[in-house]
């Protein structure tokens, strides 16, 4: 199947870290963040969009538990669309296949995960302390952010309420087979987590090797960050977008990192 008119769009992923120069995006996945459960174990969030060449609508549900920053069992779960159902979609809506094909496909991943969504039980939307666009040229890293709220001159020494977050790259020789006559490197992270007051640090995450699924990835960011509950045991969830390889370019796709962090 030949790629949509106006199937995906582009842009320039300028991310803040020191990592190989700006790339053109083919596919930017779309976030929707569920939020936390109601005791805080478990942070909830989604993915979709239309895949670049191909055109096939696709979402995922992403389930973790907040402690061990792993997924949950029965976790991930992906829509499970194919060429055709993609052709029937836009012979049937061609004049905005993306909104119905993204709207298709998380319909289905609603129905497909509706048992594992139950057992999670109700959701809490948690707080964004702060967040950059996937389209933004100049977001901060580290990026500082509070639990307090907006405060005029706020001063780091006065409370234990604020925060600074980095991530940092770590290079490592090319593994990955969608690196294959591509790209020497790739790259994974380390995200450090700083109280301002007490300057005690945090590794929240500490790539060791590059899981293979992220293909042959090549920069990073903080896209947002997340908490719930009581600032002496706060459930956080960060969420990092970054760049791989894609059919057309270098799609921006989305993990998350969760911890239980204290002041």
């Amino acid at each position: 199947m030949k790629s949509l008119p106006a199937l995906v769009s582009t842009l320039s992923l300028i991310l803040t870290c020191a990592f190989p120069t700006s790339l053109a995006a083919a596919e930017t996945f779309k976030l929707y963040v569920h939020g936390f459960s109601a005791d805080g174990s478990k942070f909830i969030f989604e993915e979709y969009g239309i895949q670049d060449g191909s055109g096939i609508p696709h979402a995922s549900l992403y389930v973790i538990d907040v402690s061990t920053d792993a997924y949950l069992s029965g976790s991930p779960i992906r829509t499970k669309f194919t060429e055709e159902d993609a052709q029937k979609l836009e012979t049937n809506q061609p004049e905005d296949f993306i909104a119905a094909g993204e709207a298709t496909a998380r319909q289905q991943l609603q129905e497909l995960s509706a048992d594992l969504m139950a057992a999670v039980g109700p959701i809490k939307s948690g707080d964004v302390r702060a967040q950059h666009s996937p389209f933004q040229l100049n977001a901060s890293n580290p990026i500082r952010f509070s639990t307090v709220g907006y405060q005029l001159n706020y001063s780091a020494t006065e409370d234990t309420k604020a925060w600074s977050l980095e991530i940092q790259p770590i290079e490592f020789e090319a593994k990955s087979s969608a690196c294959e006559g591509w790209r020497e490197y790739e790259y994974g992270f380390r995200l450090i987590l700083t109280n301002e007051k007490t300057e005690k640090e945090m590794i929240l995450s500490e790539d060791s090797k590059v899981p293979s699924s992220r293909g042959c990835p090549q920069n990073y960011h903080i896209e947002q960050v997340l908490t719930y509950g009581p600032d002496d045991n706060m459930s956080m969830a960060v969420v990092v977008r970054y760049a791989s390889r894609g059919f057309e370019g270098f799609d921006g796709k989305i993990l998350a990192v969760t911890s239980k962090v204290s002041p």
